[in-house]
């Protein structure tokens, strides 16, 4: 599995926090779909937020395809497990004067990052990742080769996924 630093650990936090404390004294062949769907609801009465516990359905299902696929099991429990609905909230968008006046609050070195973080179109982890080297001020563009990512106990800067900003970034003109 070609996993980034970033994702691995997210994933290994989940199943840590998440999959072992109810599956992990287990035997694969005696999870059923009833222990999945209960460990679900479960996870939900915690108050997790309905992405993590969907992330964690999806680590799970992820093993038990695996297993498989190896021949431990003959069918997942995880394939008739439903998720919790994950609402979708309106982004806001500061608008020009609200972004001068973010700007105005911070530190002056940071000025910059808050102009091309809300004109850029890059994304936080590779406007973190922007080096200098990747600007050409006299054009008005960037270039995204590398992104920032911090997940428990790993930070990294590697490339942008291919579609998500890499390659080229460009900020409108003023």
């Amino acid at each position: 599995m070609d996993l980034r630093p970033s994702t691995l650990a997210r994933d290994l936090d989940y199943l840590n926090r998440y999959l072992l404390p109810t599956f992990g004294e287990m035997e694969l062949s005696d999870i059923t779909v009833s222990h999945v769907r209960t460990w679900i609801a479960g996870l939900s009465g915690l108050g997790l937020a309905p992405s993590k516990v969907t992330k964690s359905g999806q680590i799970m299902g992820k093993i038990m395809r695996s297993a498989v696929g190896t021949g431990l099991l003959k069918t997942s429990p995880c394939t008739a497990v439903g998720f919790p609905r994950i609402e979708r909230t309106e982004m806001r968008f500061l608008s020009p004067p609200e972004v001068a006046r973010l700007a105005d609050s911070i530190h002056p070195r940071y000025r910059a990052v808050v102009f091309l973080g809300a004109h850029g179109g890059l994304r936080a982890g590779e406007l973190f990742g922007l080096r200098v080297d990747r600007l050409d001020l006299a054009s008005r563009q960037s270039t995204c080769w590398s992104r920032w990512s911090r997940s428990p106990g790993i930070s990294t800067s590697n490339h942008p996924r291919p579609g998500l900003g890499a390659g080229g970034c460009r900020y409108p003109r003023s």
